[in-house]
């Protein structure tokens, strides 16, 4: 009978297991927490170095075909049972450790985290800038231990686009050809969900606009609650939200389009409901406090004029 096959890891499975069934432990100070978060970022780093070394390996035994498997990286995915977008990150990381030794060297040390290793690793994966990328090592470490993710992604995409230029000129936006927009309706919470996609410049000029609108919003509520809070006034005591401001925005820019004195597509925007008798009563009846009835949902219908369903408080409201 064979025996079963064991992991060197198992050890530390073993201990991590531990750790994690006797719970988190109760945070004294900020201090404590800092140094717990570390601990657990170490701990995530090794693991991820782990995988990447476990990915390498597979790749050099082709091990993987005996699975069925096209390549490493698709059985780590499959047995993993990670997404592609994982399993690819992870891949490009061991990709780049192989030739870049600097980057390399502190990845192993566990001082570089996962999410800024995958971001190095995807600017490596560019064939036409990888001469370059090695070149420039220590600069990609310094900005990554210099900066946060969100600036890091910024000081890399600039990278790219300075050192991957086809020819004297730039080459045309890619973004641009990928620009999209839908706005579709989920009709169990009745929430519309707007899902668009725009060019550099577009949504540059869109970003400034949004971005003014989000801010009158703003002055709006803090302006109202300073005229009942006084110097007191901070954004806890706002009416809405940041969220709630930025919704508000997105529509105030709709409405002002449609109000336009020169529109480009000239928008009638007629307000009407359509109710059912029945649904219409029953909330008059609910209105004065009346018990409520059930209503019956083969005849029961308040939408807008294009059949969207409207929610029916705010449809009573309105």
């Amino acid at each position: 009978m064979t025996a079963a096959v064991r992991s060197y890891l198992d050890p530390a499975i073993t201990s991590l297991t531990e750790v994690v069934n006797a719970g988190a432990p109760s945070l004294g100070s900020s201090k404590h927490a800092v140094a717990e978060i570390q601990a657990v970022e170490q701990a995530r780093r090794l693991a991820a170095i782990a995988a990447v070394d476990l990915l390498a390996q597979i790749d050099a035994s082709r091990t993987f075909y005996d699975h069925g498997h096209v390549s490493a990286r698709v059985m780590f995915e499959h047995v993993a049972g990670v997404s592609s977008a994982e399993s690819h990150r992870l891949d490009q990381i061991r990709r780049m450790i192989i030739d870049a030794a600097l980057i390399a060297a502190v990845w192993r040390k566990a001082d570089l985290s996962v999410d800024k290793a995958a971001l190095l690793g995807r600017a490596f994966a560019n064939p036409r800038t990888r001469d370059r990328f090695l070149i420039d090592q220590k600069w990609f470490l310094k900005q990554a231990h210099r900066y946060g993710m969100h600036r890091l992604t910024k000081k890399v995409a600039r990278w790219l686009e300075v050192h991957d230029s086809d020819g004297p000129e730039p080459a045309a936006d890619p973004s641009f050809g990928r620009r999209r927009a839908w706005l579709s309706q989920d009709h169990f919470s009745k929430v519309w969900k707007l899902d668009a996609q725009l060019g550099s410049l577009q949504g540059s000029s869109f970003n400034q606009v949004f971005r003014a609108y989000v801010q009158a919003e703003f002055n709006h509520d803090w302006s109202q609650a300073e005229k009942i809070h006084g110097a007191d006034t901070c954004t806890d005591l706002l009416a809405r939200s940041n969220e709630q401001r930025c919704a508000d925005a997105l529509c105030q820019i709709a409405i002002d389009a449609a109000n336009s004195d020169k529109p480009s597509a000239p928008v009638k925007r007629v307000h009407n409901i359509v109710w059912t008798a029945d649904a219409y009563e029953e909330l008059l009846r609910r209105w004065i406090n009346a018990p409520a009835r059930l209503l019956d949902p083969d005849t029961y219908n308040i939408t807008d004029i294009d059949g969207h369903p409207i929610a029916a408080q705010a449809a009573f409201a309105d």
